[in-house]
């Protein structure tokens, strides 16, 4: 099984692959709802500091659904709670950041 820095470096490494050329960081926002329900959101940030959405292939959403699913299967093992919804960012340079939440009230679309 997947190490959750391994399972962060693998989400990284899509994002950056889907990620627009412009994009200096780039944003995924995950919810979680069941083992086979979910929602991915994807955005972006140029270097004059606009956001923007972008879509993302199919193929991408199933494979970083799956890789959230192993991430929260990994947090349930250390503790009692599961989150509901992530957000992961990435910059250019590599670094991230993964924030949870674990109020069902939060979504991805507020």
């Amino acid at each position: 099984m997947d190490n959750p820095l391994e399972i962060y470096e693998k989400i990284g490494n899509i994002l950056i692959s889907i990620a627009p050329d412009e994009a200096v960081e780039v944003i995924m926002k995950g919810e979680v709802e069941a083992e086979d329900v979910g929602e991915l959101c994807y955005e972006y940030v140029d270097k004059l500091g606009n956001r923007c959405l972008f879509d993302s292939p199919a193929k991408t959403d199933y494979d970083i659904f799956l890789l959230l699913l192993k991430l929260r299967g990994e947090f349930k093992s250390i503790h009692e709670d599961e989150w509901n919804s992530c957000t992961f960012t990435l910059n250019k340079s590599g670094k991230f950041n993964m924030e949870f939440s674990y109020d069902e009230s939060d979504s991805i679309d507020s």
